[in-house]
This record gives structure tokens, C-alpha cells and sequence, in this order.
């Protein structure tokens, strides 16, 4: 050993080796949170309607529905829920539900029963201004399908209810369909005052009576809307896209939808026809009853070319060309 020279023993430590490994670690959650986020972004865009990248993808139904286009950037789970049925705290809303299902029940009594003429069933029938059909207008339906068939109005109701004072609303809303708007919503709310058994059997009959011919302005209001534009001005063609979504469980955990093809929106767009027809009718009904016209068949023939025929760029126009489709 020389003198002046003196060996340390060098005691070897983890210290680098762990400050690389919780450095490698640190990188790995780093890149982990980003793949999260980046997938989550994909997913978030996944639920918009946005329009097809490649136009040549785009069907001639999505092409002649234009559904894509109306709804394109809106989220899809959203509009779904905008359709749903009157949930518990929407008292108002569930209340029109009942007073559109008693308006669909007095309809088809008034026709079963023959309240009006036969000669108002064959012009009802017939999509053809001016005309009537070779059969009469029918209503020899089983219950469950004037259930299916009023639940899509119910449907349409909730949906303008819902969205009436939204400023991102997807239609225009005219005067008059608001002003019914408001007056059914007063009706609703003045039906909710009164609990089972504090009213007379009359004073319940009026307050219905208020309630459903409340209801009916604002169907009728809904159906008389003369499309000069887009005929995504109106509260039902854009409602009818909504009703258009169908939804696609899968096991991502995040929910999916696509557009319904023709087939599974023929039974719909029946469904809205039938129906607006049967309301049409109890609507003229009602009218001669409270002397507001001297003739039901009359208005019915006024309204029937006004709203419910072809040619007439009208929601139950843009209906009955679109069933055609299918």
C-alpha cells in the first residue's frame, strides 16, 4: 500500500435506479390518462350527429330524410330523453298525456258511433284535395295499435313542451302554436290544483273539457303550419327525425345510435297520419257542437285541403310523400 493513498469501499445504492423507474412510471400514467382522454373525446364524438365524412356513405333514405343534416352536432342520448314520457316531477306534461289519450278515445267513439257523415269519412280517407276515397275513413284497430299510434303523438307533445323556450330549439315556433302552447300548459297546471275528490263530477267534466280542447288547438295549430322554406320549420317533421334514432346497446359501456331505415318508420309516420285524421275530425266535431261553425263537414273539407292532403307543403305533405318512400 502506498503511503498517502487511502481505498474507500464504494457502497453501491438503488437511488439512480429507482429515480429512473418512478421516472418510467410516471410516463406510463401520463401516456394512460392521455389514451383516456383522447378515447373519451372519441367516444363524446361518437354521440353527435355530425354529417357523413364520405357522401357517397350517405343513403338515398338519409338522403331523402335529411336527418343528418338537422340533427348534425346534436347529442343524440339528449334528444332521445327529449321524447320520452311525462317523468314524475313533470306533473303539467304528464296531465296532456292524459287529456291526448281521452281526445284519441273520443275520436274513435265519434266515428264508431257515427256522429259524423259518411260523406266526412270518404273525403277524410282521400289525400287528394277536393276528392273523396273509394272506402271511408275506418278505425277497426285493436287497442294496442291505437296505443302505439298515440303514443307517437304523446311523443311529439313532450317534445314541444319540452322545448319550447330553448333558444337552440331545432324548429320555429309560429304565434298562434304558442299562444295554444301557453293556454294548455294554464289548463294542465289548473288541473293539477285539485285533488282526487275535492270536485264535482260536472266541475271534473269542465275542467277536462278545458284541458282536451286545449290540447286539440294546439295539434290542430301543430298540423296548419304551411312550410314555405324548410320543412324543418316544423315542430313534427323535426320531432319525426328524433323518433328516427334508434339506439344500439353494446358492451363499450357508452351508448350508440343510428338512423332506422324506411321499414322502421313506415308504422310511425301511420301512426302520426291516423291519428292527426281522427283529431281532425273530433276537432270539426267539437266546433259545430259549441256553435263556433254552422257545419262540421264543411270545416272538415276546408281543413282537409288546407293541412291534410298532398300538395299542400305541410307536415301531414311531407308525411304522406315520405311514407310513400317506404
Amino acid at each position: 500500500m502506498v503511503v498517502g493513498q487511502h481505498y474507500f469501499p464504494v457502497q453501491q445504492t438503488h437511488q439512480a435506479d429507482n429515480l429512473s423507474t418512478n421516472t418510467t412510471t410516471q410516463l406510463l400514467h401520463l401516456v394512460h390518462r392521455q389514451l383516456d382522454q383522447k378515447e373519451k373525446v372519441i367516444q363524446e364524438k361518437k354521440q353527435l350527429v355530425r354529417d357523413a365524412e364520405d357522401a357517397t356513405e350517405v343513403s338515398p333514405w338519409l338522403e331523402r330524410t335529411q336527418w343528418i343534416r338537422h340533427l348534425e352536432r346534436q347529442d343524440k342520448a339528449s334528444m332521445i330523453q327529449l321524447i320520452k314520457p311525462a317523468q314524475v316531477n313533470e306533473m303539467e306534461l304528464k296531465e296532456v298525456e292524459k287529456s291526448l289519450k281521452r281526445l284519441v278515445e273520443k275520436a274513435r267513439q265519434t266515428i264508431l258511433q257515427r256522429k259524423i257523415s259518411t260523406f266526412m269519412l270518404h273525403r277524410l280517407e282521400s289525400f287528394h284535395s277536393g276528392q273523396d276515397a273509394a272506402k271511408p275513413f275506418h278505425v277497426n284497430m285493436n287497442l294496442q295499435t291505437i296505443e302505439r299510434y298515440q303514443r307517437v303523438w304523446s311523443q311529439l307533445l313532450m317534445y314541444v313542451l319540452r322545448t319550447a323556450d330553448s333558444d337552440s330549439r331545432l324548429y320555429r315556433l309560429k304565434q298562434d302554436q304558442r299562444s295554444c302552447m301557453q293556454e294548455l300548459l294554464v289548463a294542465a297546471n289548473r288541473a293539477l290544483q285539485y285533488e282526487d275528490g275535492e270536485l264535482e263530477e260536472e266541475e271534473v267534466k269542465a275542467m277536462h273539457q278545458e284541458l282536451d280542447g286545449s290540447c286539440l288547438a294546439l295539434c290542430m295549430a301543430l298540423l296548419d303550419h304551411r312550410l314555405n322554406h324548410d320543412e324543418y320549420e316544423s315542430a313534427i317533421v323535426s320531432c319525426l327525425a328524433i323518433m328516427g334514432l334508434e339506439y344500439i346497446p353494446g358492451s363499450s359501456g357508452t351508448a350508440q345510435y343510428k338512423f332506422k331505415d324506411s321499414a322502421q318508420v313506415t308504422p310511425i309516420l301511420s301512426g302520426f297520419i291516423k291519428v292527426a285524421q281522427m283529431l281532425t275530425v273530433q276537432y270539426c266535431l267539437e266546433e259545430e257542437e259549441s256553435d263556433e261553425v254552422n257545419s262540421c263537414r264543411e270545416l272538415l273539407e276546408e281543413l282537409h285541403t288546407r293541412f291534410l292532403t298532398v300538395g299542400t307543403a305541410t307536415p301531414m305533405d311531407w308525411m304522406l310523400r315520405l311514407r310513400l318512400y317506404g
